[in-house]
């Protein structure tokens, strides 16, 4: 019988939390539930507690749920992720001096990035799991890239071949309109199509 991603990372927090945490998150006893899917912001994982309000209803009472984000490829990145969610879900501590505190205490650097000496507890990790089930049965999900549309001209550019005057006019506005303008001297005006192109470009470029 395979493995599901689910129970895969179910077992990376158990040896997390005997790897790393030494028996810290009491993963034994504290109900979780992990689900690998599309998670908010850009952390790679999130948790969500049960509610803890006065008016409650049956969908409130639901374990210590951790999400780990379906577009993270790298499975070392996914267990550092994993670790950091730990600190979240199962002690308590989310933010301010008391989080970054906790981080520190389990070797993240201020950056809540893994030290040296963490990724090395994180490899003990995968190793260990990875004996058990094997290796990690998901693979990241990654979503087609759309072409950009070209975009077309908004004005149209006009010149005159006798005095030289230029001027611009609103595409949309000239709709239905025939033949092109007369310039103030008199002569018929030309319509720049090259100039036109290169305002085109020149909004694409400014939207970079």
């Amino acid at each position: 019988m395979s493995t599901t991603m689910e129970e895969w990372l179910c077992c990376a927090v158990k040896h997390l939390d005997a790897i790393v945490f030494e028996g810290a998150l009491d993963s034994t006893n504290h109900g979780f539930q992990i689900y690998f899917g599309r998670t908010k912001g850009k952390r790679g994982c999130e948790t969500v507690q049960p509610s803890d309000a006065e008016m409650v209803t049956l969908e409130d009472f639901f374990p210590t749920t951790i999400g780990v984000d379906w577009q993270t490829g790298d499975v070392d990145k996914m267990l550092a992720n994993l670790a950091l969610e730990c600190i979240r879900a199962f002690i308590g501590v989310t933010k301010g001096k008391a989080y970054k505190k906790k981080c520190a205490e389990f070797y993240f650097d201020a950056e809540a990035h893994p030290s040296a000496y963490l990724r090395d507890q994180l490899m003990d990790v995968r190793r260990a799991v990875e004996k058990e089930l094997g290796e990690f049965p998901g693979k990241p999900v990654k979503f087609p890239v759309k072409e950009p549309k070209e975009k077309k001209p908004t004005k149209a550019v006009y010149f005159c071949p006798e005095c030289g005057l230029e001027l611009t006019a609103s595409i949309k506005k000239l709709k239905g309109a025939t033949g092109t303008p007369t310039c103030i001297c008199g002569a018929k005006m030309g319509r720049d199509l090259e100039d036109e192109s290169d305002e085109k470009e020149a909004t694409t470029e400014g939207k970079d």
